[in-house]
């Protein structure tokens, strides 16, 4: 853990339970959690209808099964951006040559997952993603293309 004010780095113990170790995830804080999106090792891809997520106070792994008749599939190199009480999963990679072009809400209120009725205008992977204080979800995408999602 890096304590920006005292600019340290501090290991901080913690049981690991049996979550698999993966690259390209993408993670939020909410309420003293850290919730795990996504990733991989790097194929296959870690399905999303489970959600890991770290406890900052007890220094414990967990994971919820999302509640959902639907989730995402699992994915790589997707951006994971937080609004309120929801998170915004745009995109992503399944496999080699194999790319989304979707968008998907998981409540962390009632964890469950919701599918927005429209796409991205092309497949993106290894993007990223920037929330605006008005609630505005831009994403930047490879050759300087910035998309704007509103959520209003």
């Amino acid at each position: 853990m890096y304590k920006i004010c005292m600019k340290t780095w501090h290991n901080t113990a913690y049981h690991r339970n049996n979550y698999s170790g993966r690259y390209r995830h993408e993670s939020v804080h909410h309420n003293g959690k850290i919730f795990i999106f996504g990733g991989g090792s790097p194929f296959p891809t870690e399905h999303l209808n489970v959600v890991p997520y770290f406890d900052l106070q007890s220094n414990k792994w967990s994971a919820i099964l999302a509640g959902s008749a639907q989730n995402p599939e699992g994915r790589v190199a997707h951006s994971c951006n937080k609004i309120n009480n929801y998170v915004i999963v745009t995109g992503g990679q399944k496999k080699p040559n194999f790319a989304f072009h979707d968008i998907w809400i998981f409540d962390l209120v009632y964890l469950v997952w919701h599918q927005l009725n429209v796409s991205l205008p092309r497949q993106i992977f290894f993007h990223s993603g920037a929330v605006t204080d008005n609630a505005h979800l831009y994403l930047s995408v490879a050759l300087n293309i910035l998309m704007e999602l509103h959520t209003d």
